[in-house]
C-alpha cells in the first residue's frame, strides 16, 4: 500500500487526482467502505479490490488498485475471466469530494469546488507494471478488457454504483 504522504511524489493521474481532493482521499484511506455498511482502514492486507468479482484470486491479484503482470498466474485464463465477468467489475464513486489543490499542487483553489471521483482497477503498465509488459494475444486480451465501454448498460451500472460507495 502506498502511503498517502507519498502521493505527492507520484505524477500519475490517480495520485494527482487523489491529492487535488485530499479530504476525500483521507476518508477512502482511513474509513473505506466495507460494502456492508461499515468502514475500515486500508492496509497492505486489507484493501478495496474492485476486481474481486471479475477476476478469481487463483488467476491474479490486485495490489493498490493495479493488476500487475507479475501477479497474473495465467494470462489467457485471466483475460478470459475478466472479459466474461466484465459486468462484475466494480466502480467506486466518491461523490461531492471537495477540491482543495489545483493541477500543479501549487496551493489552494478558489471557492469550494466539488467533484465526483470515479475509480476502478486497471492493468498496470509502465512503472507500476513491476516486470515485463504483457505481450502477445493474452496481453492484448487483458488490456482490451479495460477499454472504455460507453454502452447504456455501463452507464446504468456507473449510476447505480454511486449509491454503493462514498458520500459526504
Amino acid at each position: 500500500m502506498v502511503d498517502v504522504a507519498d502521493y505527492q511524489h507520484d505524477p500519475t493521474q490517480g495520485p494527482r487526482a487523489a491529492l487535488s481532493a485530499f479530504p476525500a482521499t483521507l476518508v477512502r484511506h482511513y474509513a473505506a467502505p466495507d460494502g456492508q455498511g461499515g468502514r475500515f482502514t486500508q492496509s497492505p492486507k486489507h484493501q478495496i479490490d474492485l476486481l474481486t468479482e471479475a477476476l478469481p484470486t487463483n488467476l491474479g491479484r490486485v495490489n493498490n488498485g493495479y493488476l500487475q503482470a507479475s501477479r497474473i498466474r495465467d494470462l489467457g485464463a485471466a483475460a478470459a475471466a475478466v472479459e466474461q465477468n466484465f459486468n462484475q467489475i466494480r466502480v467506486g464513486v466518491h461523490d461531492d469530494a471537495q477540491v482543495v489543490l489545483g493541477y500543479s499542487w501549487g496551493g489552494a483553489v478558489e471557492g469550494e469546488p466539488r467533484i465526483a471521483q470515479v475509480f476502478t482497477s486497471t492493468l498496470a503498465v509502465g512503472g507500476y507494471g513491476q516486470g515485463e509488459p504483457i505481450a502477445g494475444p493474452a496481453g492484448r486480451s487483458v488490456s482490451s478488457s479495460y477499454a472504455p465501454r460507453t454502452s447504456a448498460r455501463s452507464w446504468r451500472r456507473l449510476t447505480s454504483a454511486r449509491k454503493e460507495c462514498c458520500s459526504r
